[in-house]
């Protein structure tokens, strides 16, 4: 049997001194910095207030229609077409889809109560309970019952409370 010793050889280690050499002077930092704050002054600074609609465009007959926000009451698909109802109850047409003008929409004051209805929270009039889920009942009235189901009851809840 052939047997190899190894004999490890031992180190010690001494930390080295930590030098740093600067580029800049102390008066050619001043300066930059100087430099830096006019700079800072005369920059403006654009926050984009919000990105939901104002007005939306629709149809009633051969007119077209500017319907204000702040107006609409509930949004419905019904046949593949999309109505847009204000606060008086006049019903007009909308080229866009469900999801589009909710997404243009402030959610604060708009919920998707489910595929075929969004619903504006100053149209709600009364809510019932109905099993797990819950019946909505607007102002303007709504030709079909408008349900939120059980999945969306508790998300409608807290939409309702913030």
């Amino acid at each position: 049997m052939l047997s190899i010793n190894y004999q490890i050889p031992s180190f010690t280690f001494k930390p080295k001194e930590t030098t740093v050499t600067y580029l800049y002077t102390e008066e050619s930092l001043t300066e930059i910095v100087d430099m830096e704050s006019t700079e800072e002054d005369t920059t403006e600074i654009v926050v984009d207030k919000s990105t939901y609609k104002d007005r939306i465009l629709t149809y009633f007959r051969n007119e077209l229609l500017i319907v204000y926000v702040s107006e609409i009451a509930y949004i419905y698909k019904e046949n593949s077409i999309t109505y847009v109802v204000n606060m008086n109850g006049q019903k007009s047409v909308s080229n866009n889809s469900l999801d589009t003008l909710f997404a243009e929409l402030d959610h604060h004051y708009f919920f998707r109560v489910n595929r075929q209805v969004i619903l504006g929270v100053s149209a709600i009039k009364k809510i019932v309970k109905m099993g797990q889920g819950l019946k909505i009942e607007t102002f303007p009235a709504s030709e079909n019952p408008i349900f939120v189901g059980k999945n969306k009851s508790l998300a409608f809840k807290n939409w309702l409370n913030s």
